[in-house]
């Protein structure tokens, strides 16, 4: 720790997190201190919404899971993390029970996006994962990677979403066999601990 002003029972420190070190003011309790911790961020079914709302564009959200009723669907939900976060890996999860479908290979996948705030386009996928499934399974399926591009968390300059696309490769009005899960984040941060 650096910059330790004494205040009574409490220690005023800048504390190093990320690239923003210079605006950061912790204030931690005296015995306590700052250590790298690994954090993951679960993100639920009914934390996403449909890219496409004025489409009709049917699925089955039950708060635990969601299941297609049409063919194809695109979901997105925030992500928000603490500045200068490390991104380390990303996992989504989905239940493939139907032995006459399947998510298909090509357009089921997962993505962490992030947009320059600024910036009218593009916005730049910073991690992906295709999802395909074969077969009938009652196991979830995780898909998971820790290649990310730009793993630093910048919330100056960027907004960060997950943006799910899943496609069955056959039509079955049950939305209950082919269901997606949510996903969960993992990220690196400094967290004050006693």
């Amino acid at each position: 720790m650096n910059n330790l002003i004494r205040l009574g029972l409490f220690v005023l420190t800048i504390v190093s997190f990320g690239a923003k070190a210079d605006r950061q003011v912790v204030v931690i309790p005296m015995g306590a201190g700052v250590e790298q911790k690994t954090i993951q961020l679960a993100i639920p079914p009914s934390g996403f919404v449909t890219t496409n709302p004025q489409a009709n564009v049917p699925y089955y959200n039950s708060g635990d899971w969601v299941g297609l009723t049409s063919t194809i669907i695109g979901l997105a939900a925030p992500v928000q993390l603490p500045e200068g976060a490390n991104l380390t890996g990303m996992s989504c999860y989905v239940l493939d029970d139907n032995a006459s479908a399947d998510f298909t290979i090509a357009n089921t996948q997962y993505s962490l996006w992030r947009r320059d705030v600024l910036a009218v386009d593009p916005e730049e996928a910073i991690s992906w994962v295709n999802m395909g499934t074969t077969g009938a399974s009652s196991t979830i399926q995780e898909f998971s990677t820790n290649t990310i591009i730009h793993p630093t968390i910048d919330n100056s300059q960027h907004f960060y979403s997950i943006y799910i696309l899943l496609e069955r490769s056959a039509s079955d009005p049950a939305p209950f066999g082919l269901r997606f899960y949510g996903c969960m984040i993992t990220y690196t941060a400094e967290v004050v601990v006693p």
